[in-house]
This record gives structure tokens, sequence and C-alpha cells, in this order.
């Protein structure tokens, strides 16, 4: 999540407030947003469950039990998407600019889906030893 924020996100006026190096850390991801307060609840709305923290954080939980690459993508894309309704900070073609590399994110999270899954369960398994 945190490449796919810094890549698309960022550049919408999103900020990563998080360490980026996943060894400093937790399963959190916490993104800076101007009208943050107003996304969680917005997101709430459509399914996504996220924390907010003032002045402008919004937290977001991931578990390799439960969150797919492609729920991933779907968070980052639903971030991208508000952005882009709201006017902020894109200065040409949003949708042309974030769709395709999400199309590319997708296939791949489709194609190697199950065997990913399989994956994160056995590391999640062992790291729970």
């Amino acid at each position: 999540f945190v490449a796919l924020a810094k890549q698309h996100l960022v550049p919408l006026g999103y900020s990563i407030e998080s360490p980026e190096d996943p060894d400093h850390r937790g399963s959190h991801v916490a993104l800076g947003f101007e009208r943050g307060k107003d996304l969680v609840e917005a997101l709430s709305e459509q399914g996504v469950i996220a924390d907010f923290r003032p002045p402008n954080l919004m937290r977001f939980g991931f578990s390799a039990l439960y969150n797919s690459h492609s729920d991933v993508v779907k968070l980052a894309t639903i971030l991208a998407e508000h952005a882009v309704r709201r006017g902020l900070r894109w200065t040409a073609e949003p949708q042309h600019a974030f769709a395709e590399p999400c199309r590319e994110l997708h296939a791949g999270a489709d194609a190697g889906g199950e065997q990913n899954l399989a994956a994160r369960r056995a590391r999640s398994a062992k790291a729970a030893r």
C-alpha cells in the first residue's frame, strides 16, 4: 500500500505519515489529507474501515489473513477517485494516469490471488508461533 500511495496518492495531496520501511511500522499505515475526517466518514459509507486522528491523519490497518492485494489496490483507487472528484491537486487526466497502473495491478492480483493468499496465511501462521 505504501508503494501505491507514494506513486499515486502523494501527487494528489495525500502524505505518507507512517515509516515507509516495513521493519519500522506495524500493520497500520497513516496518510495525511487536508480533509481526512470527511474522507473517513465517506469511506465508511463505502464499507471501508479507517480511523481518523486529528488534525488530519487517516489510519488504515492491513492483515495478510484478511486483505488481498486486490483489496489494497481497491483502497488506493477509492482514495485517488475521491481526490479527483474533489478536484484536489491533480493537474491532467487523472483517471487515465491512475487507471492503467491499477488495471495491471488488478490483473496480477487476480492471476496469483489464491497462491498469494495461501503464502500469506502460511507466513502469518509461522509469525504467530
